[in-house]
């Protein structure tokens, strides 16, 4: 995973301050918009749906509260944040990474998120990733690949550069995510933000399905 982590980047694995600051940059209220947008319409009171590097489970609170929520993240001190704030939810969380074999532990998912994480992968392991998120979904479900900063003609100098800034390392434009995404999906549709934050930014949310979407 090719990814910065000093300087204030490394600040950004307390969970505390990770929070703060997504709540200050208006981060958060992006993944509001997009979850409600985007995977509320794929849920019903029995869905099953897996957060695939979930941080501190903060979207938690935009999701309804009959669903069951299983958080999967590597960095124990989110994980251990997540459980101390959620833990009167119908949620699990593991501090694990998903990978080969995941889905035969669990049953399958209907949705499967990941917010902020293909653009810490290069083409390889963003694949790899794919297979995998789609190994633990049921057949026709969905993954929604939310809040991945673009590059894109139209967004100003100053997006770009902060872009351009973020830990992840494969920020990419439109077309290259597509052109992964459907390595590994034959359904993907996509809506990109030119201004999702309180900062100049440039951003994009991907549904990726076996069958079409609705």
């Amino acid at each position: 995973m090719a990814e910065i982590q000093s300087g204030i980047r490394h600040l950004l694995s307390n969970p505390r301050i990770y929070d703060a600051f997504q709540h200050m940059v208006g981060a958060y209220a992006w993944r509001k918009r997009t979850i409600e947008n985007l995977v509320h319409p794929l849920l019903n009171p029995t869905a099953r749906l897996i957060d695939i590097g979930c941080g501190t489970a903060e979207i938690l609170n935009y999701l309804p509260e009959e669903i069951s929520y299983f958080g999967f993240d590597r960095n124990p001190a989110y994980i251990k944040s997540a459980r101390q704030r959620f833990f009167s939810r119908k949620a699990i969380f593991e501090c694990e990474s998903v990978g080969q074999g995941t889905g035969n532990e669990h049953e399958k998912f209907d949705v499967a998120i990941a917010a902020g994480l293909i653009h810490h992968l290069d083409d390889g392991d963003a694949v790899a990733f794919l297979q995998d998120a789609k190994s633990v979904l049921k057949d026709g479900g969905t993954l929604v690949l939310i809040a991945d900063p673009l590059f894109t003609p139209e967004q100003s100098a100053l997006a770009r550069y902060i872009v351009s800034k973020d830990r992840g390392q494969n920020v990419r434009d439109l077309g290259s995510y597509l052109a992964l995404y459907r390595q590994v999906f034959d359904f993907v549709d996509a809506e990109v933000d030119q201004n999702p934050l309180r900062i100049p930014y440039t951003g994009v949310a991907v549904r990726c399905s076996s069958k079409p979407l609705p």
